[in-house]
Formats: C-alpha cells, sequence, structure tokens
C-alpha cells in the first residue's frame, strides 16, 4: 500500500505522529472501543502510526460548513493507549456527538471523519460529521474505497 503520508524533514513538527504500531496496540483498542478496524486502515498505520497526509482535502458532493465541494482531512489519527482514536467518545462528547459506534480518524472542532459502525461491526463506512450544519454524511462504503480515490492537494 502507498504512503499517503506527509514526509517532513523535522520529524517532531507532526503533533499526530505516534510511535510505532504494534500488534498489542491494534488487539488493545479493538478489544476496549468494541470494534473491528478496517484491514486498509491498520495497513496505512503500519507504514506511520498517525500523521499529516500528503493532502489536505477530500472532493466531496455535497455543501458542508467547510466548503461547497470538499472537506478537509489533513491528518489521521494512529493508535496508542489514551491517544489517537482512543480520544474518539472524549472529543465527540465534547462537541455534542451523542453516537456510539463512531471512532474519530481525523477532524477537529466542528467537522470530523470517522469510522461508522452503525450499520456493519465489521466493515465501517466512512462519515463525515459536521456539527456547524448538524449534518452526517457517509462519503465512503468501506475504508478500502477511501485509501483508493483521488485526492486533492
Amino acid at each position: 500500500m502507498e504512503s499517503i503520508f506527509e514526509e517532513f524533514e523535522d520529524m517532531d513538527f507532526d503533533e499526530y505522529k505516534l510511535n510505532e504500531l504494534t500488534a498489542g496496540d491494534i488487539l488493545d483498542a479493538e478489544i476496549n472501543l468494541n470494534i473491528n478496524l478496517p484491514k486498509e486502515y491498520i495497513e496505512l498505520l503500519k507504514i506511520q502510526n498517525g500523521r499529516y497526509l500528503k493532502y489536505k482535502a477530500l472532493p466531496v458532493s455535497f455543501k458542508n460548513s467547510y466548503a461547497d465541494d470538499h472537506i478537509a482531512v489533513d491528518f489521521l489519527f494512529g493508535i496508542k493507549e489514551n491517544e489517537g482514536i482512543y480520544k474518539s467518545k472524549y472529543l465527540l462528547n465534547e462537541w455534542g456527538i451523542k453516537k456510539k459506534d463512531f471512532v474519530t480518524i481525523s477532524g477537529d472542532e466542528h467537522t470530523w471523519l470517522v469510522l461508522d459502525y452503525r450499520k456493519n461491526k465489521d466493515e465501517p463506512e466512512i462519515t463525515f460529521i459536521d456539527t456547524e450544519e448538524n449534518k452526517i454524511s457517509v462519503i465512503f462504503k468501506t475504508f478500502k474505497e477511501f485509501v483508493q480515490i483521488h485526492w486533492w492537494i
């Protein structure tokens, strides 16, 4: 799988970069969050466990509080105890999102990209949440579709 992560000369610059992903991290996250992580997400995090992305925006077919035709997606959360996706419940709760079946993989404040387990506990959809517009929009049926799209820069 090709990396979609930004390369920085100063590696300390990237606040989302976590230590190397281990099998224990994956198992612990799946048990504690009561989910099955998409295999493509795990493969990406094995390349780099969270980081800013090369691409900063994702085209979408709906208006949102960010833009008329795209959403900002400039990083992916990694997995380490009490970091990355472990902060999902706290972050979503802080912004008034009460759904239990969401795991944040990117976003901040008013907009979030989540693994959406509402319909399928084994293969989550990729969903965009816009708290300003009070909208929840499914973007992709699988994480695999998400990583295979042609990103905007």
